[in-house]
């Protein structure tokens, strides 16, 4: 923000020119303060904190946001390789059933050993098989042909005997024509007789054993290739699963890596009271609240049912559950089976698998140098001190904070808020009652809220001017009477 806009009463306008780094606004006139600050917060570019909002932010939960926020697209690689890995073991684990049946089928049927078929000798049969089809078909349609044949004879004998009656030709020449037909049938029916070869029973019975062995064998055959080509497949996505464990892996510790430098280039060492440390055991505290969100859904006496089986079982061992193939095979399925189904029921891939980055994603925690105890049980005013720190140093954009003196006593104000602001680089607006937080920043741009001659003023200058000190020493600090009062108490 260049300028800030204010206005009186009477709708008069004013603007305050603001500096590039900490900008100061305070007085005794706490409406112009307010509106200042109101004014600020419609400003899309300006992330404006007021001292009840850190209250109620949790500084781990602000910090773990804002780098899920920072790497969200890490993040999202990281739950497309989770999701191909699930795919990945839902073929791992179809491709093995296939094979395990296959083995099955395979010793169910019997073993052909090589020197119970005589290919050649069986080739040979079945070759002379076919050639007595042929010939038995051959024989079919010749006997066809002659039968046509032998019915056009008898036509025309009949044709002969109405020659004779009519006196064409005599008698004796018919019957001997009639003769000559005969004998000429009797000849073609001894050509037309085949001669029947039949195999003998034992080799009949040796030919359907060969030929079932054969169709055994080539059935065997045919499963042996096909296990062979799922072994080969089955081996492809066990390879392929390991790259994409490898590349997982890979891509967590260049994960780490960046988060680290992140913190380590946002949080200085030597500035705060308070270090990170990297846990890579997920964050229970969302997964509790997702299923917390998912529940709601639930019928009060369903989730009164099914929730304490959530205390029961780790998160970890949940999520195994809800993405293992087999889950129903599983030892732990029968003592939280209705869970199990009641949460298939209503997650799908893609969530199964957020909730899953979510227990097994990396968390930042955030714990006391000297005590070596976690902030989150630590008091309410360091918590809220870390928050406004962590705001300090990793917010980009302009950021405004009101009176943050209600959040935090003083002393954690000059000792371990002031360093911060004086290192922040980025635009700060501060809106304050407290003359420590003042004296001991020393703001390059100090502004002043008044009310005179019945309408709002103020006054802008730098922190060092003497008229800002008088002001300052005046509705700040109760007069000079008054801050001589104090320092002789403190015998300063």
């Amino acid at each position: 923000m260049e300028y800030l806009q204010v206005y009186s009463s009477q709708q008069e306008f004013f603007a305050i020119k603001l500096m590039p780094k900490v900008n100061v606004f305070c007085g005794p006139y706490y409406l112009g303060l307010k509106r200042a600050f109101e004014k600020v917060k419609e400003d899309e570019e300006t992330v404006a904190v007021t001292y009840d909002e850190l209250y109620t932010i949790n500084p781990e939960t602000y910090l773990n946001d804002f780098l899920e926020k920072e790497f969200w697209r890490e993040k999202n690689e990281f739950r497309n390789i989770l999701e191909l890995l699930s795919d990945l073991n839902q073929k791992i684990l179809r491709k093995d059933l296939e094979l395990k049946e296959l083995k099955e089928t395979l010793l169910k049927l019997p073993a052909v050993a090589n020197h119970e078929l005589d290919t050649e000798k069986l080739k040979l049969l079945k070759e002379h098989l076919k050639e007595q089809e042929k010939q038995e078909i051959f024989k079919i349609r010749i006997q066809k042909e002659f039968e046509r044949f032998f019915w056009q004879l008898e036509r025309f004998s009949v044709t002969l005997a109405e020659f004779s009656q009519e006196g064409f030709w005599s008698e004796e020449k018919v019957l001997d024509i009639g003769e000559k037909l005969r004998q000429l049938k009797d000849e073609l029916m001894q050509l037309i007789t085949f001669k029947e070869e039949k195999l003998e029973d034992d080799l009949l019975k040796w030919l359907e054993e060969q030929e079932n062995l054969l169709e055994t064998y080539l059935q065997r055959e045919k499963l042996l290739t096909e296990r062979t080509l799922g072994y080969l497949e089955l081996k492809e996505l066990l390879r392929h699963k390991v790259k994409l464990k490898r590349t997982l892996s890979k891509k967590q510790k260049e994960y780490l890596e960046f988060l680290l430098n992140k913190l380590k280039d946002n949080i200085p060492e030597e500035l705060n009271f308070f270090t990170y440390q990297i846990l890579i055991d997920g964050d229970n505290r969302e997964y509790c609240l997702y299923l917390e969100k998912l529940f709601k859904s639930a019928t009060p006496s369903l989730k009164k049912k099914l929730w304490p089986l959530c205390d029961q079982i780790s998160p970890k061992r949940l999520i195994r559950l809800l993405n293992h193939p087999e889950m129903e095979k599983q030892p732990e399925f029968e003592s939280f089976a209705d869970l199990l189904y009641w949460l298939r029921g209503r997650l799908t891939l893609q969530d199964r698998v957020f909730l899953k980055s979510l227990v097994l994603g990396e968390r930042v925690k955030l714990i006391l140098k000297d005590s070596k105890e976690e902030l989150s049980m630590s008091e309410p005013e360091l918590q809220n001190l870390v928050t406004l720190i962590l705001y300090l140093l990793f917010e980009t954009k302009t950021l405004a904070i009101y009176y943050p003196e209600r959040a935090m006593d003083s002393y954690k104000i000059t000792r371990w808020l002031i360093p911060v602001l004086k290192e922040r680089r980025k635009q700060t607006l501060i809106f304050t009652q407290n003359p420590a937080l003042i004296t001991a920043l020393k703001p390059e741009n100090l502004v002043v809220f008044g009310f005179s001659e019945k309408k709002p003023s103020f006054v802008q200058k730098n922190a060092n001017d003497p008229e800002v000190k008088k002001l300052l020493l005046t509705f700040l600090e109760g007069g000079p009477e008054s801050f001589a009062g104090r320092q002789n108490y403190y015998q300063v």
